[in-house]
């Protein structure tokens, strides 16, 4: 059968205006670092940005998500944040077996180093 879980939410981040954010679905208990079996991106206006992922096997994953301040991102599902990025504090695992919800707020970010 084909995959029909969605994955949706809303990043919140001041500061982040017409920055890209990535989020990405990897293995369970995969890094940052990790390709993304699943993947999209958002483009922050007014401090927020809402995403989806549609079409995701069920299965479970951990959920990563980065902005891309320094606009240097390669631009797919091999994105990785580098330093002058943001990133959630934590990865994420979610259990795809229904349509899922992530929202990350202001104080779930990380400036990496």
């Amino acid at each position: 059968m084909f995959p029909t879980n969605y994955l949706s939410g809303t990043l919140n981040k001041s500061g982040a205006d017409g920055k890209t954010a990535y989020v990405k679905l990897v293995v369970k208990g995969g890094e940052y670092t990790a390709a993304a079996i699943y993947y999209t991106t958002t483009v922050f206006s007014g401090g927020s940005t809402p995403f989806s992922i549609s079409y995701v096997k069920a299965d479970t994953y951990t959920v990563w998500v980065f902005i891309d301040i320094n606009d240097n991102a390669v631009g797919d599902g091999t994105s990785v944040p580098d330093a002058g990025d943001y990133v959630i504090s934590s990865g994420r695992d979610i259990n795809m077996e229904s349509d899922q919800t992530v929202n990350v707020y202001e104080g779930d970010w990380v400036l990496l180093e």
